[in-house]
């Protein structure tokens, strides 16, 4: 009975650890393509306009 318990307490924090390094992935190469495309200037933000884009 309490190997049953140990093995599926290590199972549970297995796959939550597996999902958050997938999500962590995830957030960080799309961190990394923003950083790569983004348009680079030189200047003073002197207006900002917002706008939110749903496409992602």
């Amino acid at each position: 009975m309490k190997r049953s318990s140990v093995s599926l307490v290590f199972n549970i924090f297995l796959v939550i650890g597996g999902v958050i390094l997938i999500v962590g992935s995830v957030l960080s190469y799309k961190t990394w393509k923003f950083t790569k495309t983004a348009e680079k200037t030189t200047g003073k933000v002197v207006d900002l306009i917002t706008s939110r884009s749903d496409s992602c």
